[in-house]
Order: structure tokens, then sequence, then C-alpha cells
């Protein structure tokens, strides 16, 4: 059996960020959000 095998599925807070980012996709890459934003909406949720 090759690696395939021992995929987890992706817990659902991580489902949900990349949901989120990829909804707001334009927005992020815009001059407005900056890297407090990110931290704060997408790093700390992690920990």
């Amino acid at each position: 059996m090759g690696k395939e095998g021992n995929i987890m599925p992706a817990p659902n807070r991580i489902i949900e960020l990349v949901e989120r980012f990829t909804e707001n996709f334009n927005y992020y890459q815009s001059i407005e959000y900056n890297e407090e934003d990110l931290r704060n909406e997408f790093l700390n949720p992690l920990f």
C-alpha cells in the first residue's frame, strides 16, 4: 500500500479557513488586508 492509505481528512476548522480564504481571495490580495489581519483571521485560530 502506498502513501495514499495514510491520508487523513482535514479538520473542519482548516476546511472553514480555506473556504473563507477562497471566497475572499481578492480582498486578501488587496493593500487593505495587512499582516495583523492575517494573523488574527488565519494563524491565531490554529493555536
